[in-house]
């Protein structure tokens, strides 16, 4: 009993660990994937074949569900989709939450998917656009599914194991 109680509560704690490490890389990767197209936009006209020309070269990651930009009314300037369902976006409210907080990027987390916004500084610090990232995220939980059946194969190995060595001592 001590020896399952044990080995669940470090299984536990190693299954978080990594489920936050997964986290972290997504934001991550996500951070520099925004923070380099809102580079490139920065010293260019928000001409909406440059945006889509830049999306296109990105838009081949499988992690990469939806892109959007929006100008800085909220208006969708561009969508570009990589799957065939696409993520529904509330502008109003979502751009509204973000102009109100002082923050540059907010991370939504919606189980399937992550979805990351990020306000593109125009004149003034006033904002110039909104970038909409849509990551896939659910390579995490099938992660953590699979490090938990791997956990469980092996506490059964070692409880039978456990098991037959009692046995063959006893008699």
């Amino acid at each position: 009993v001590i020896f399952a109680g044990s080995y669940t509560f470090y299984t536990f704690n190693q299954i978080k660990n990594e489920e936050d490490f997964l986290r972290q890389d997504l934001v991550y990767r996500t951070n520099v994937l925004a923070e380099n197209l809102m580079e490139s936009f920065k010293d260019r006209e928000f001409s909406e074949k440059y945006i889509e020309q830049s999306f296109n070269k990105l838009i081949v990651s499988e992690k990469l569900v939806d892109l959007y930009f929006y100008n800085k009314e909220g208006l969708q300037i561009l969508h570009k989709n990589n799957s065939s369902s696409t993520v529904k976006v509330e502008t109003p409210v979502m751009l509204s939450k973000i102009v109100n907080s002082g923050a540059v990027f907010e991370e939504q987390d919606h189980g399937e998917y992550s979805r990351f916004i990020y306000k593109i500084l125009g004149e003034n610090n006033m904002p110039g656009g909104f970038l909409v990232i849509s990551q896939d995220s659910r390579y995490i939980s099938d992660y953590v599914i699979r490090f938990w059946k791997n956990s469980i194969s092996k506490f059964l190995s070692v409880f039978f194991g456990m098991i037959v060595v009692l046995m063959l001592l006893v008699y």
